[in-house]
């Protein structure tokens, strides 16, 4: 057993190692104790410019339609209050 498998952590990851030069304690509470932050304007913008190239990558949309989508769900989003 390693701490790593003692509290469930899989793989690295470099906003993992991120988080932890730059927050250890937040990184304590989140991969340690598996408490979670709250949403973030920032955090809704990029899952949508990430689902607007998926989107247009996969042939799903033109790219002008992608963006369009991507402004209309992340105004809905923040206009529930995320």
């Amino acid at each position: 057993m390693t701490g790593f498998t003692d509290h469930f952590i899989n793989h690295g990851s470099v906003s993992n190692i991120n988080k932890y030069i730059e927050a250890p304690d937040a990184w304590v509470s989140q991969y340690l104790f598996g408490n979670r932050g709250s949403s973030s304007p920032a955090m809704w913008r990029g899952i949508f410019v990430e689902q607007a190239v998926s989107d247009t990558i996969a042939g799903k949309l033109e790219i002008d339609d992608a963006i369009e989508k991507a402004l209309r769900d992340f105004d809905e989003k923040i206009m529930r209050g995320y």
